[in-house]
């Protein structure tokens, strides 16, 4: 019979490594999500160099309107890849500086599977075309 009282082998610290293999994996598929959409892709690309962008510039190179720039930017901000500062009326973005080494690694294999040929089809940036 059993008395309700937890098992020896089933300890909080198999709770605790179960716990943090489900963070893992909703890290691993926030930042896959934030991957896969070409307009994201394409604004890590040109955050990833390290310097600060304005959101202006990100959606004039992108052909995205303030309030998609402003949705995709913060997917991206709560993948922990980017962070912005306010600058008056607009946001400047930057590259994190204390991304994990493998999440890097991920990013950039993505910007070179990418290869800086995802453009925007359509005005407002909705669409992306990937050109030969």
């Amino acid at each position: 019979m059993d008395s309700g009282r937890a098992h020896p082998q089933s300890s909080g610290s198999t709770a605790h490594a179960h716990g943090r293999i489900l963070l893992f994996m909703k890290t691993t598929v926030d930042l896959l999500g934030a991957l896969a959409e070409p307009t994201r892709l394409a604004a890590l690309g040109l955050l990833w160099d390290g310097r600060e962008h304005c959101v202006c510039e990100l959606m004039e190179r992108l052909g995205a309107t303030q309030s998609r720039m402003s949705r995709h930017m913060g997917v991206l901000d709560r993948a922990g890849l980017v962070e912005g500062r306010r600058d008056r009326q607009w946001v400047r973005y930057r590259r994190r500086g204390d991304v994990d080494p493998a999440v890097v690694a991920v990013v950039e294999a993505a910007l070179r599977l990418a290869g800086g040929n995802c453009v925007p089809a359509g005005r407002d940036g909705a669409e992306m075309e990937v050109r030969p």
